[in-house]
């Protein structure tokens, strides 16, 4: 019972320390612009040249880190600044929930939801909240920062197997957005074809024509903040009807950039789909050049268990 206490009171001690930080560091994955998973765990720091340390010693293991400087949870609002979504809120839409810290002396571990509550907490109308998708996000992002880590260690293929396979579990069952313009019907004309037309924009990549599609609105400003393209919602099996003008989709075009193309139809039934990790370099609407390490071409039955 003593333990226990003397457990919480040093758990209480670090997110009091967290909550009056106006500073934090993290550490993200160069490879792909997202905080650093090491073991499940966002790594977050008190001291920035602490997280400077951490940052080379994850370098010299071959990964690509670097240190972003954070506004911390009492952080002073600049005047004059639009107000900025807090770190704490971008992990929950990430789907990062486990969180280390480290106050120089020694490390805690918090849930983001000790700090942040989630952000449709007593939304009067849930219904009319975008689709978001923070399951996906974790995983995507755990496997995309696994796979372009330039490194060999036994068991690494079966790991990898196992975290795409969770990826493929989630995209079937979830709802993404997607961006449509609406072209209003031409001057002058009248009548029943005077309807408003629609326009889907397209990502080239390697050589395919893919329907860009967001797993948050987070992930769709990063491309379609400032146009006239809205978002729209759409779910995995909503998608299909768009295909035969496409040769699949990509999921989070600017970040984890994880495209599901479609396979030629089989003779007896429905087309299926193969999932494949866009390359490091995934610009919307330009070929991308994978690195010889980390392919592209990833099958989706490269990765089922036989």
């Amino acid at each position: 019972e003593h333990y226990e206490s003397i457990k919480q009171s040093v758990h209480n001690a670090f997110l009091n320390r967290l909550r009056s930080a106006e500073k934090l560091y993290a550490i993200y994955d160069s490879s792909c612009g997202y905080p650093l998973i090491d073991s499940g765990f966002v790594l977050v720091y008190l001291e920035k040249d602490h997280a400077e340390k951490a940052s080379e010693l994850y370098n010299q293991q071959n990964r690509r880190t670097q240190v972003v400087e954070l506004p911390g949870l009492n952080a002073p609002q600049q005047e004059d600044t639009p107000a900025q979504m807090k770190f704490f809120d971008y992990l929950y839409f990430m789907g990062a929930e486990n969180i280390m810290i480290d106050n120089g002396w020694y490390k805690g571990f918090v849930k983001r939801s000790e700090i942040s509550a989630p952000f449709y907490i007593n939304n009067p109308e849930p219904e009319k909240i975008p689709p978001y998708n923070p399951g996906l996000n974790f995983v995507l992002t755990d496997y995309i920062e696994e796979l372009r880590w330039h490194v060999k260690y036994e068991k690494r293929d079966a790991i990898l197997r196992q975290k795409f396979q969770r990826i493929m579990s989630m995209i079937p069952k979830a709802n993404f957005i997607m961006p449509v313009r609406n072209i209003p019907a031409e001057e002058g004309s009248s009548g029943e074809n005077a309807e408003n037309r629609i326009q889907i924009p397209m990502v080239r990549l390697n050589d395919k024509n893919l329907l860009p599609v967001f797993s948050d609105m987070f992930e769709f400003s990063k491309k379609f903040a400032n146009t006239d393209y809205k978002p729209t919602r759409a779910s995995f099996q909503s998608l299909e009807k768009f295909m035969p003008n496409y040769d699949g989709f990509i999921v989070n075009p600017n970040g984890q950039g994880l495209v599901v193309e479609k396979r030629p139809k089989p003779e007896n039934g429905t087309p299926s789909e193969q999932a494949q990790p866009a390359s490091d370099s995934t610009q919307a609407a330009a070929p991308a050049e994978a690195e010889k390490e980390a392919s592209n071409v990833i099958k989706m039955s490269d990765h089922r268990e036989q």
